[in-house]
């Protein structure tokens, strides 16, 4: 986060011609983020920011997707970019990224503005949420009431300060259900597709992080689901073998020799890539895989 520790100084609120539209976030310099559907019925998008109006010509406002044609819910990823001219040339704090999807029961809260606090007007809200897991493309979450206008703010994994992802919206506006957000890794897309940079730090994912998901698929707890794993690894790496590793009685033992062989393969992505799907072979629908996916995504020797 920005060097003064608090994330709503980098949090702002979306206006339009009659006021109060939802919550976004700066994650670079002159660039805010929101949900697409927060604003794509507006004619005029202004950006607020430490109580000052910065308005948003049409060729700054970037929709993805352009448009809702499917449905009561805005698509996948659901994102909009604003250039925020009047930005451009401030000293204004952005937010700091991670690189990928949240696993699931992250303790996460998300930080924007709603009309739903005791004092009068638009004010800075927040709350505190824990992911589920997938949800269609989206990442579902629980834990929280979500409010109107709380859309489009930035999701911030608790343990660490970094974004991790944009709430896109809630369940159910007269229950406490949770709602959905949108993925870090597709912010980082669509910000890429316009020429926008974030701030990123790239997580580091030992070893042990990686067993101890793998340890979650029952499967894996046992000798044969694991000659099953290196069986798998090996025909999806083109080996008329079995993936190669030193054999183990105990399985956290085993299953750390077989990370250690990823990490050391002369092609350690297809090392990783194999190992993950050979996971999902076994166990298509297991919740460990998005948490599999995030480690190895951000895993670095």
């Amino acid at each position: 986060m920005d060097r003064g520790g608090d994330p709503h100084r980098s949090a702002v609120w979306i206006g339009g011609p009659d006021g109060f539209l939802g919550s976004g976030f700066l994650v670079a310099r002159g660039v805010a983020v929101t949900s697409a559907h927060v604003v794509e019925n507006e004619d005029a998008v202004s950006v607020w920011h430490a109580g000052a109006r910065h308005d948003i010509v049409p060729g700054d406002r970037h929709m993805f997707p352009p448009s809702n044609d499917v449905g009561p819910f805005y698509p996948y990823p659901d994102l909009a970019v604003l250039r925020v001219p009047g930005m451009a040339v401030l000293e204004h704090p952005v937010v700091e990224c991670e690189s990928a999807i949240p696993e699931p029961a992250a303790r996460v809260q998300a930080i924007g503005y709603s009309t739903f606090t005791p004092a009068q007007g638009v004010q800075p809200d927040s709350l505190l949420l824990e992911t589920a897991g997938p949800a269609g493309p989206f990442v579902r979450v629980i834990g929280d009431e979500v409010k109107g206008g709380l859309s489009g703010s930035m999701v911030v994994r608790r343990s660490t300060g970094l974004v991790c992802g944009v709430l896109k919206g809630t369940r159910d506006y007269k229950a406490v259900r949770g709602g959905w957000i949108t993925p870090v890794t597709a912010l980082l897309e669509v910000l890429g597709a316009v020429g926008a940079t974030a701030k990123i730090r790239r997580s580091r994912a030992t070893d042990q992080d990686v067993v101890n998901v793998l340890l979650k698929v029952q499967q894996l707890g046992q000798l044969q689901g694991r000659f099953d794993l290196l069986s798998i690894m090996g025909s999806l790496l083109g080996m008329s073998h079995a993936f190669v590793v030193s054999e183990r009685s105990i399985a956290s033992d085993h299953l750390r020799e077989i990370v250690g062989t990823c990490r050391s393969h002369k092609d350690p992505a297809a090392a990783w890539t194999a190992l993950v799907s050979a996971v999902e072979t076994l166990s298509p629908d297991h919740a460990a895989l998005l948490e599999l996916r995030s480690l190895v995504g951000t895993y670095r020797p």
